[in-house]
């Protein structure tokens, strides 16, 4: 689904649960018809491909295959933003009783914008298992293996699910999955050419 067709008003966040490792979490789903469905979204068209400045990265020091990465946001995939953040938290705020039962909680933002640095937005990612977020290149061929880096100069089209809101303490926040990343890599050139022998 592109952003501009995004209706906020079909989507639901689910009662909280707690997971067998103890994370605690809310399925988020569009209701339109009356049936949950996944919210799958492609955070920018392939004519506006964002960049990362840090690459897929791990959670400090920690080596895992769940990674996170952050983009940066073009003017379109802010506003999104924003308007995501907005809806989320009115959401919060009309639901706070059956979410939390009461308790008061504290919204992180999925937009980050960091003195005058360029705005950003956190995705995660798995690296195996049948989730595993796929990679594609620019002709749409499935990539065998993980690029190697996807730091500029690399662009990206990210397809991510809003998959579940995430609770810890009194933090609370929306998880973005990377479901596939299409990595579009500069084109090399030869350097080599034909020259005539030294005399």
């Amino acid at each position: 689904m592109a952003l501009n067709e995004v209706n906020f008003d079909n989507w639901h966040i689910g009662d909280i649960q707690t997971s067998s490792k103890g994370a605690r979490n809310g399925a988020i789903s569009d209701m339109r018809g009356g049936v949950a469905k996944p919210i799958v979204l492609q955070l920018t068209p392939l004519s506006e491909p964002l960049c990362t400045p840090f690459g897929i990265t791990s959670f400090g020091q920690e080596e895992t295959t769940r990674k996170s990465l952050e983009l940066r946001c073009t003017p379109a995939l802010e506003e999104f933003m924003r308007s995501l953040d907005d809806w989320t938290k009115a959401y919060l705020a009309e639901h706070a009783d059956r979410l939390f039962k009461g308790k008061p909680c504290e919204y992180r933002e999925c937009l980050q914008q960091k003195g005058e640095y360029p705005s950003q937005v956190r995705c995660k990612l798995n690296l195996i298992g049948t989730k595993a977020c796929r990679f594609w290149n620019q002709s749409r061929e499935r990539l065998s293996e993980v690029p190697e880096d996807v730091r500029a100069p690399c662009e990206l089209v990210p397809i991510c699910q809003v998959k579940n809101l995430w609770v810890m303490h009194k933090e609370v926040g929306l998880t973005l999955e990377c479901t596939d990343l299409m990595c579009i890599m500069p084109e090399q050139r030869c350097p080599f050419q034909e020259v005539a022998p030294f005399n």
